[in-house]
């Protein structure tokens, strides 16, 4: 008699579980936006090719949005990643001519939509976020601009943020009186410089919604670690670029503003905001911005809840950043000792804005972070009268 066949469940690989279920956190805002938008005028029906829409047919270029997003999604439920990769592959033309088709459709629904625009950016940072995912963000050197295929390396996502910048400022009330909204750049503008207005929002005036909280949150942390995967293969423009972000980068200003989202969401957003920041830079940058970058991937840990960082961590890696950076600049120790003790104060001063403010400014780790800055001081005031004399 032949054995029963088993009727027990096959387990569900844990891996695969994990993939799929990374796949449908990126909300597919596609499929809402095609329901909820309403176009302002009909167009007459065109020939439709099967690579590209209609030239200015919203309803062709919703169903190409829906198509392209759904494809990122695919790739991103087989595991695949562009860091597993080198060089072009299919998977990495396929991002790729997703990524252009989205923008490019994106543009489109923008001239002809009635209303919701926040849906509209809601669907373009989604599709970023989608490009994060994938790892198509990571520096590459030398910097590869003249195909658009290895285009997507960085270039496709900060496009994506390019056009929805402008957008997202009708989205919520401001003050408009911002220098910083510059017109986005011109397709040969391809450096940091040229985005780094993408690091700073102008402050809402009046308290926001949910949506509004998180659009502005989210699209200010994926500018940040697209850009930040930028600096190292643009050192020439890190002194001006660092010194823009730590003047007018505002990202621990709008998580503060971000309040009412859960805790878990905003703790998430600064934690990856710290960890591309602090992480962009190569050994052999210059000293100077280098310090302005990873002191302000702390600042950007400031809104986090109490139980997610140790003070005693965050000032032993403060600490870290100012010796790294003293011995790259010994040619030139009273300037490093000026910038240490110029980020150090800023960074003290913020921390008393936290809650748990005791315990960061009493522990043994802060103590041994002042006790390193008197020492550094004392000794470029030692040789402040030789300093002058050479000079």
């Amino acid at each position: 008699m032949p054995p029963k066949a088993s009727t027990s469940k096959r387990p569900v690989s844990t891996r695969a579980a994990k993939t799929t279920k990374k796949a449908e956190d990126v909300e597919d805002l596609t499929r809402q936006l095609a329901s909820k938008l309403a176009i302002s005028k009909p167009r007459e029906k065109q020939r439709v090719t099967p690579d590209s829409p209609p030239q200015d047919d919203p309803n062709a270029s919703m169903r190409t949005v829906n198509i392209a997003s759904k494809k990122l999604s695919a790739l991103m439920e087989t595991g695949w990643t562009a860091t597993k990769d080198s060089g072009v592959n299919k998977q990495r033309q396929e991002a790729a001519t997703c990524a252009r088709n989205i923008r490019k459709n994106l543009g489109t629904l923008r001239k002809a939509v009635a209303s919701s625009p926040i849906d509209l950016e809601r669907a373009a940072l989604s599709a970023v976020g989608k490009l994060l995912a994938l790892q198509l963000v990571r520096p590459h050197h030398p910097p590869l601009y003249t195909d658009p295929l290895t285009q997507t390396q960085f270039e496709h996502a900060l496009d994506i943020l390019l056009d929805i910048y402008h957008p997202l400022l009708s989205c919520y009330a401001h003050d408009s009186d911002t220098p910083h909204a510059t017109i986005p750049p011109t397709p040969t503008a391809r450096g940091v410089l040229s985005r780094k207005h993408l690091f700073h929002l102008p402050p809402p005036t009046s308290p926001l919604d949910e949506v509004t909280m998180k659009l502005t949150s989210t699209f200010l942390l994926y500018s940040t670690i697209t850009l930040s995967a930028m600096f190292s293969s643009h050192v020439p423009e890190l002194e001006e670029a660092s010194a823009y972000l730590a003047e007018h980068g505002n990202f621990s200003v709008w998580i503060q503003k971000c309040s009412d989202l859960p805790y878990e969401y905003r703790d998430s957003l600064c934690t990856r905001a710290y960890s591309a920041l602090s992480k962009s830079l190569e050994t052999d940058v210059s000293p100077s911005p280098s310090l302005t970058i990873k002191f302000y991937s702390l600042r950007c840990l400031l809104p986090t809840s109490s139980s997610v960082i140790k003070p005693d961590t965050f000032w032993d890696q403060a600490r870290k950043f100012s010796m790294v950076h003293m011995k790259a600049a010994r040619d030139n120790e009273a300037e490093a000792v000026k910038k240490i003790l110029s980020e150090s104060s800023r960074l003290i001063t913020e921390v008393q804005g936290r809650a748990d403010k005791d315990g960061f400014l009493t522990g043994s780790s802060f103590l041994k972070f002042c006790d390193y800055l008197s020492k550094i001081a004392s000794q470029v005031f030692a040789l402040i009268p030789t300093y002058i004399l050479l000079h």
